[in-house]
C-alpha cells in the first residue's frame, strides 16, 4: 500500500512532495482519508491516515509499548532525546523516512512542529520491559559522594548502564550523568527521591539531549 500512496501520480494530483507530508495533510484533513480511497479506487480495508492521525489496517501486534490509534504497518518507535517511559504524556512526530517517533509532550525537539505531531497512547498490555533513561544528580562535591549515589541503587537494585562525572564551580559542585534501566516514569520518580537523600545531593532531573 506504500507504494501506492508514494507514487507520483498520487503525490501529484494531492500537492505534495512525499508519503510524510501526505500523512501530515491527512492528519489534518486536507485531504480526508476518503478522499485518497475514492481517487485510488480501492474497496477494502487499507493504510490510509484518517483524520485524528490514525490509520485503518488490517491487523498484526506491534511490539512497541506505544500505539497511534488503527495503525499497525507504520513503523513506531521512542525518541532518544527524551527518552520516553511508560506514564510520560507523549505525542507521535511524523517523521521524515522514520515513522512515528514518540517523544514527551514537554520535548523542546517537537514543540515548533505542531503540524507533524498525531495522538499516541501507551499500551495497556504492555509486557515486562525496562528502557534506557538519562538522569543528571547534582551535589556538592564530597568524598565519597559517587560510591554512596552507586550504593543506594544497587541498594534499590536499578541497574545502571553508563555513568559520567565531573566537577565545575571551581570544583565544588558535582555533577553525574547516569543512565538507568527502568519500568515507568514512576520507578524513576521514586528513584529521584531515594537520591534527594543522598547527603549533599540537591537535585535529581532528567536529561532532553
Amino acid at each position: 500500500m506504500m507504494e501506492l500512496l508514494s507514487s507520483e501520480k498520487v503525490l501529484n494530483n494531492f500537492e505534495v512532495a512525499t508519503v510524510d507530508d501526505l500523512f501530515v495533510a491527512v492528519s489534518g484533513r486536507k485531504p480526508t482519508a476518503n478522499a485518497i480511497i475514492e481517487f485510488l479506487k480501492i474497496k477494502k480495508p487499507v493504510d490510509i491516515p484518517t483524520g485524528n492521525g490514525s490509520v485503518k489496517t488490517r491487523g498484526g501486534k506491534n511490539a512497541c509499548p506505544v500505539y497511534c490509534k488503527g495503525v499497525d504497518k507504520i513503523a513506531i518507535s521512542l525518541a532518544n532525546c527524551c527518552t520516553p517511559l511508560p506514564g510520560d504524556e507523549i505525542v507521535g512526530y511524523i517523521s521524515k523516512g522514520k515513522g512515528i517517533v514518540v517523544h514527551r509532550k514537554d520535548c523542546p525537539n517537537v514543540a515548533n512542529v505542531k503540524e507533524r505531531l498525531v495522538d499516541v497512547y501507551w499500551r495497556k498490555d504492555i509486557e515486562s520491559a525496562t528502557y534506557p533513561v538519562d538522569i543528571m544528580v547534582e551535589a556538592n562535591d564530597r568524598d565519597n559522594l559517587l560510591i554512596n549515589i552507586m550504593t543506594v541503587l544497587t541498594n534499590a537494585h536499578v541497574p545502571v548502564s553508563n555513568v559520567h562525572a565531573q566537577k565545575t564551580n571551581g570544583g565544588t559542585v558535582a555533577l553525574f550523568s547516569l543512565t538507568l534501566l527502568v519500568s515507568d516514569a514512576k520507578r524513576v520518580n521514586d528513584i529521584s527521591s531515594i537520591l534527594m537523600n543522598v547527603r549533599g545531593v540537591y537535585e535529581v532531573r532528567r536529561i532532553i539531549h
